[in-house]
C-alpha cells in the first residue's frame, strides 16, 4: 500500500471553543472553514485538521483521540489490499465530490481512514494545477488576504482584500473604516454586516474592481509579480470551499474567477 502522507486529521471534543481557540491563538493557524460546531484548518502543505463539536461526525463518537486519514492515490485498491491482509473496513467506501474514503479499525482499537482527498496537492486531479486559499499556504501570495499593500485612489490599502471590500461602500464613511481595519478578515466581515449598506450596483462593478486590485498588487509589489510569472503554465485555482464565484466552491465546480484573473495577468506579464 503506497501511503503518501496524512491528508486529514480530526478530533471530536466537548471543549470545542477551547480547542479551536488553542489552534487559532496558540498554534497561529488560520481557519479554512468555520461553521457551527466545525472548524477546518488547512496546513501549508495541503493537509487538513478539523475540530468537531459534540453534534458533528457520529463516526467519531467512540474515538480515544484524533482520527487520522492517510492519503492514497486509489482508495479502492488500498481497501482491497487491507482486506487481503485480514482487516475489514468500517461501513463502506464513501464517495462525494471532494474525495473517496474508507474507515478501518487498527489493532489499537481506534478508527483510521484512507482517502484520496481531491483538493490535496498530492492528488492526481491536482496535476498541472496550483491550488491556493489561505495566506499562510505555499501559494498563499496569490490570494487577496496576503499582506501586500497597494496604492489606489490616492491611498495605501493594507491588502487587496481591504480595497476590494471597501469599494462596496465607495464614497461613504465605511470605505475609510474598512481601509483602516487591522486585518483582511475584519474587512471581509464588515461587508457582511446587515447594518452596513452595500452599493446596489456592486454585482455589476465587482469584477472590474477585483481586476484593478489584483493588477495593483502584482505590479506594485514586483517580487510578487515575479512569483506569479514563476507559476509557469499551471492552472491557478482559488480552492475556496465557500465561494463558487471567485473560487471553486465546496463541489469544485465553481467559476474560479480570481484564478482566471491571475492567469490573465500572468500572460500579460509574459508579453512584456
Amino acid at each position: 500500500m503506497n501511503i503518501k502522507g496524512i491528508a486529514w486529521a480530526g478530533v471530536k471534543t466537548g471543549k470545542f471553543d477551547e480547542v479551536v481557540s488553542f489552534f487559532k491563538n496558540v498554534l497561529n493557524l488560520e481557519p479554512w472553514i468555520e461553521v457551527e460546531d466545525l472548524v477546518t484548518f488547512r496546513m501549508p502543505n495541503g493537509d487538513l485538521m478539523e475540530i468537531l463539536g459534540p453534534a458533528m461526525a457520529p463516526e467519531l463518537n467512540t474515538l480515544k483521540g484524533p482520527k487520522i486519514d492517510f492519503y492514497v492515490d486509489d482508495v479502492d485498491a488500498a481497501v482491497q489490499e487491507l482486506v487481503a491482509k485480514g482487516y475489514q473496513i468500517e461501513g463502506t467506501i464513501y464517495r462525494d465530490d471532494s474525495q473517496n474514503w474508507a474507515n478501518f479499525i487498527a489493532p489499537d482499537g481506534n478508527l483510521y481512514g484512507l482517502t484520496n482527498l481531491f483538493a490535496h496537492p498530492l492528488s492526481k486531479s491536482a496535476a498541472g494545477k496550483i491550488l491556493f486559499y489561505g495566506p499562510h499556504e505555499e501559494y498563499g501570495f496569490l490570494g487577496n488576504w496576503y499582506p501586500a499593500p497597494i496604492f489606489l485612489r490616492g491611498k495605501i490599502w493594507p491588502t487587496s482584500e481591504h480595497y476590494y471590500q471597501a469599494q462596496k461602500f465607495s464614497g461613504t464613511k465605511y470605505e475609510e473604516i474598512c481601509r483602516r481595519l487591522p486585518s483582511p478578515r475584519e474587512a471581509f466581515e464588515l461587508s457582511r454586516r446587515p447594518d452596513v449598506p452595500v452599493d446596489p450596483s456592486w454585482d455589476e462593478r465587482k469584477l472590474a474592481v477585483m481586476k484593478e486590485a489584483v493588477k495593483a498588487k502584482f505590479t506594485q509589489n514586483p517580487e510578487l509579480g515575479e512569483r506569479l510569472t514563476g507559476t509557469g503554465n499551471s492552472e491557478l485555482i482559488e480552492n475556496s470551499p465557500v465561494d463558487d464565484y471567485w473560487g471553486i466552491g465546496a463541489d469544485g465546480k465553481g467559476s474560479n474567477m480570481l484564478g482566471k484573473i491571475l492567469m490573465e495577468l500572468r500572460e500579460a506579464f509574459k508579453g512584456n
